[in-house]
């Protein structure tokens, strides 16, 4: 019987770090930039490993996720319509 997993992340410049245990299946967790030090645009290497009374799993199939990056700017307005009430900017 699994008494627990354990969740991993890897930026890719150094080694796995554990980033929670989980002791039920409500396995959720969330990483945030202010929290965990995420940055835009880079790429985290995730695994799993469940743990029971005799040991510890091999790892999970190592899955990949981005970090959403900042947009890019929008192209340049090229036309603004003022009238009395409202205003059009056209990019």
């Amino acid at each position: 019987m699994i008494t627990s997993y354990v969740l991993e992340f890897n930026d890719g410049t150094a080694g796995y770090t554990p980033v929670t245990t989980y002791t039920d299946n409500s396995m959720t967790h969330t990483l945030t930039q202010a929290d965990d030090g995420l940055i835009s645009g880079t790429r985290y290497y995730f695994r799993m490993s469940a743990i029971n009374i005799k040991g510890t799993s091999d790892y999970s199939t190592e899955i990949v996720v981005a970090c959403d990056s900042l947009p890019n700017p929008p192209a340049s307005i090229s036309k603004v319509i003022a009238k009395s009430t409202t205003t059009s900017i056209f990019i």
